[in-house]
């Protein structure tokens, strides 16, 4: 399983959005088992993305 990680600042719109668009393409693509997520470097526990992201 290959994993990938998108960090932005605050882990709210960026990287959420970037994991979630890699993550459907890799799905079209049938690129196989993949394991995704998103981080904030200065995020804050309890925040979650926004309803944008």
């Amino acid at each position: 399983m290959r994993n990938f990680l998108f960090i932005c600042l605050g882990n709210i719109c960026r990287s959420p959005f970037a994991e979630g668009l890699f993550a459907k393409l890799a799905a079209q693509e049938k690129l196989g088992a993949l394991k995704t997520q998103s981080a904030g470097l200065i995020a804050l526990p309890g925040n979650s993305a926004t309803y944008m992201a």
